[in-house]
């Protein structure tokens, strides 16, 4: 009964977009503000997303985006001074979610929850975390799990193998944009930051990093903003890079050696269809949504309808219709079907 309630809801929604005249609709209802800074779709209920905005709100949406509540019980009502910029859903386990703050003032900018949002508890961090920032978190699959954080100011990447109770600070000078783990070695991890090296590897789940340069621009002139790994293919991995030898990049080799598939500046997000490789998208901080049907050799811009050029993330969500998420800098959330897949 749940599948077919699913496949009633998505086909509704696509009926609803075809009413539209642009390919891309608002998905907004409920959300108090449109500076929305990061997304995660539940990978075993596509319908079930949760969204992160400024004034340090979280929400929910159990219809696929159409209307968001909001979740932020247990998180204190001081931080309507923050902003949410980390979001993440432990796949193995989709009632954990971890919530980091973009820490302004607050000095605790690291929240989990184990209800799907309903209600949040802090994870103690250390006190020079104050104003810093967590700007990417991850939980590992090892054992025992880590929780890996990235932050910004140039203070790179502190990992807790105790849930938090403790942590090391494991990579310094770093502002640390991304971090992503293989899918299935949950050993390797690769982080991106701002500049010096822009592309960090791991091969012990978060413990030590090295640089990885081979084929990528000089890491004092660039910055790494984006990482995504094949969802079948995990030797593959694509970057976003910022700054000299801007553009997409790809590794088949697990990120020992890359080149370039296109140049397109200021991407912020990749995202691969999982049932057809070939099919990429990414976004830019001032372009807008790019595709590409051909694994990268081409690409066209796909922002028709978007009412700005500044997207911060760009998300497919699991199942059919094929249904990607585009979040603006200042206009929330938009939703497009891809009707050619």
């Amino acid at each position: 009964m749940k599948r077919i309630a699913l496949g009633i809801l998505l086909f509704l929604s696509t009926m609803s977009l075809h009413a539209q005249l642009s390919p891309w609709e608002p998905m907004n209802r409920g959300l108090l503000h449109t500076l929305v800074y990061t997304i995660e779709i539940d990978p075993v209920d596509s319908l079930r997303m949760y969204c992160g905005t400024d004034y340090g709100n979280l929400y929910t949406s159990t219809d696929g985006g159409f209307n968001w509540s909001l979740i932020t019980e247990g998180i204190p009502t001081t931080y309507s001074n923050e902003r949410v910029t980390a979001l993440f859903l432990d796949k193995n386990n989709t009632n954990e979610l971890y919530a980091g703050f973009g820490g302004r003032q607050s000095a605790d900018n690291l929240f989990r929850s184990s209800n799907r949002g309903q209600l949040w508890t802090a994870i103690v961090t250390p006190e020079d975390w104050k104003y810093r920032g967590v700007l990417h978190v991850l939980k590992t699959g090892t054992s025992p799990s880590r929780l890996v954080c990235g932050l910004g100011h140039a203070y790179g990447i502190f990992v807790s193998s105790d849930e938090g109770k403790s942590w090391e600070h494991r990579l310094t000078q770093q502002g640390i944009q991304v971090i992503a783990a293989h899918p299935a070695n949950p050993h390797l991890l690769f982080a991106g930051s701002a500049a010096f090296h822009a592309m960090h590897r791991s091969t012990d789940g978060g413990l030590n990093w090295s640089g990885v340069q081979s084929g990528l621009p000089d890491p004092t002139q660039s910055g790494v903003r984006a990482i995504t790994f094949s969802p079948s293919d995990p030797a593959t991995i694509y970057a976003g890079v910022t700054g000299t030898g801007r553009g997409l990049y790809r590794s088949t080799d697990a990120g020992q050696h890359w080149s370039r598939l296109n140049e397109v500046s200021e991407i912020s997000e990749i995202a691969v269809y999982p049932d057809d490789e070939r099919v990429l998208y990414i976004s830019a901080i001032g372009t807008g949504v790019w595709r590409s049907r051909d694994g990268g050799a081409t690409w066209v811009r796909a922002s028709e309808g978007l009412p700005t050029g500044n997207i911060m993330r760009v998300r497919i969500a699991p199942g059919y219709p094929v249904r990607v998420f585009a979040l603006t800098l200042d206009h929330a959330i938009f939703r497009m079907v891809d009707e050619e897949l």
